[in-house]
């Protein structure tokens, strides 16, 4: 059953409930199905069946985003999906490339949720309308996301541990570092474990 907030924005840090309600009220109009269900300064919620958006101003970072969960799962409640969420699905570059805007002035709160409402309707829609299709996809990209961000972590290690090695001389401790890197070396480390692994041949 709806619970709808019918009120209008109230005065609120920088404006932001104003601009974000704004900019996110279509949401609550066909042919969306959700409705205003909480608002203060930092947070605009509206809820539909079996589906939360929120759209976030962080009180400490002022950063702006969407947080995206149905309450039917557990998982999703606890860690929501946000706009670079929404953007792994339909274009993983543009997420890796994507930083949350810091909204700092009633001008820039205003700009801001404009411009993550125009991402939102771009990458978004197919979650507001409850497609289960659409959250698995999100799921399988954040699982991904998550496992190359472990993969470029011990990238890095082994750069530097590579790095550190060669300057010392110490071949053995080049091939080590390299050799756990396999296709993802540049050419200047394919180059320098070649030969690294020479000199240990001698």
């Amino acid at each position: 059953m709806e619970c709808a907030v019918k009120v209008n924005p109230s005065p609120s840090r920088l404006g932001f409930v104003a601009a974000g309600r704004s900019a996110f009220d279509f949401v609550t109009e066909p042919p969306y199905s959700l409705w205003l269900a909480d608002q203060d300064e930092g947070r605009i919620g509206y809820e539909g069946d079996d589906v939360i958006l929120a759209v976030l101003h962080d009180l400490m970072s002022y950063e702006l985003d969407i947080a995206l969960s149905r309450p039917s799962v557990a998982e999703e409640v606890q860690h929501p999906y946000t706009l670079v969420d929404l953007m792994r699905v339909a274009d993983p570059a543009r997420a890796r490339a994507y930083r949350q805007f810091a909204a700092t002035s009633i001008a820039s709160v205003q700009r801001g949720t404009a411009n993550l409402a125009s991402e939102f309707r771009k990458y978004g829609l197919e979650a507001v309308a409850g497609s289960a299709d659409f959250f698995q996809k999100m799921s399988t990209a954040r699982a991904e996301s998550i496992k190359q961000f472990g993969i470029d972590l011990t990238d890095k290690a082994a750069r530097e541990t590579g790095e550190l090695a060669w300057q010392r001389r110490d071949f053995q401790g080049v091939v080590k570092a390299y050799r756990a890197m396999a296709d993802r070396l540049s050419r200047v480390e394919r180059e320098r474990l070649r030969y690294a692994e020479q000199r240990l041949q001698e």
